[in-house]
C-alpha cells in the first residue's frame, strides 16, 4: 500500500471511529440502531479504528 493510501485509509478509520463515539449512548448501544448489530460490532469497531 502506498504511503498516501495508508494516509487516507487512517483518516477514513479515524472519522468511522470520531463518528461512532459521538453516537454512543450511556448504555453503550448507538443512536438510532434497531438491529443488534449496531450493538455487538461497535466494540470491535473501535480498537479496529486504532
Amino acid at each position: 500500500m502506498k504511503a498516501s493510501q495508508k494516509t487516507k485509509a487512517l483518516a477514513s478509520a479515524s472519522r468511522g471511529a470520531e463518528w461512532l463515539l459521538s453516537h454512543l449512548q450511556a448504555d453503550g448501544s448507538i443512536a438510532g440502531g434497531s438491529d443488534l448489530r449496531a450493538y455487538y460490532k461497535t466494540p470491535f469497531a473501535l480498537p479496529a479504528a486504532m
